[in-house]
């Protein structure tokens, strides 16, 4: 059985905290995952708040280097045990939204934390939790935001989030991902793990990255999500209330609100 509670987002249900950012612990057994972190130590109170002991996590692992995702690992430098951090070596870069930084030093961390550098498109972390990323870009209607730019050795340039992961649970009865921002594409994403894990996905949750999107967008992310009869989803963050409303009226499966507090049981 796995519990994904949600510690992060920009909505909660008192008397838990929120802000813009994600984070949702994994629970499987007596392990326990981070993925994603928020900004600040809300993560941690909201934690407290579920009598929760923040050592008995060990592993971390961050979807992609903006600040609202990575920016709480600054709240546990003055914990006494070193955290496993799950990552991409590309998040190692300054990050952009036109000319605001938006990203974290990250070099100020390289010594608190164990970083663990993953190389391979899927990724086993433990037991049947795996990162997978970064999806191919693989259809006509999904690219990164223009928007957001990277200073990397090249100079500054547009960010393609080569950086970014996602999280999957294989169960025996189907997938369970869960996406950070879903820069790359929330399809391209879906389309991806399908095909990496031969395996249908029984629950959808994250954030989509879908606020500013079109209409003609949205409609056929809900056709796509309909053809592979994901089964359920759980829309967070920066989905956006426009896209939310349509996955209520036109997707097929089931639609779950997203709240710092939540806890799912799968």
């Amino acid at each position: 059985m796995n519990k994904i509670v949600i510690l992060n987002n920009d909505e909660s249900k008192p008397p838990f905290l929120k802000e813009h950012g994600f984070s949702a612990l994994i629970e499987k057994g007596v392990y326990y995952l981070l993925f994603d972190i928020g900004n600040s130590d809300i993560f941690i109170k909201n934690i407290e708040l579920l009598n929760i002991n923040p050592k008995d996590i060990k592993d971390i692992v961050i979807s992609h280097g903006h600040y609202d995702h990575s920016g709480g690992l600054r709240s546990l430098l003055k914990k006494e045990d070193k955290y496993n951090v799950y990552l991409r070596k590309e998040i190692f870069t300054k990050k952009f939204r036109s000319d605001k930084f938006i990203g974290i030093e990250w070099e100020k961390l390289k010594e608190i934390f164990n970083f663990i550098f993953i190389e391979d498109i899927k990724y086993k972390i433990f037991d049947s939790i795996y990162t997978y990323g970064p999806a191919p870009l693989m259809n006509d209607f999904e690219e990164p935001d223009k928007e957001f730019q990277l200073i990397d050795n090249n100079g500054k340039r547009r960010d393609y989030f080569e950086e970014e992961l996602n999280l999957v649970i294989d169960d025996e009865d189907g997938l369970i991902l869960i996406t950070g921002c879903a820069h790359r594409g929330i399809a391209n994403i879906v389309k991806g793990v399908l095909d990496n894990f031969n395996k249908k996905i029984k629950v959808l949750l994250g954030g989509f990255h879908l606020y500013n999107s079109s209409l003609k967008k949205i409609e056929k992310i809900v056709d796509f999500f309909n053809e592979v009869q994901i089964e359920r989803i759980i829309p967070c963050h920066c989905t956006g209330d426009k896209a939310i409303r349509i996955f209520k009226d036109k997707f097929k499966g089931e639609v779950l609100n997203c709240y710092a507090g939540n806890i799912f049981t799968f």
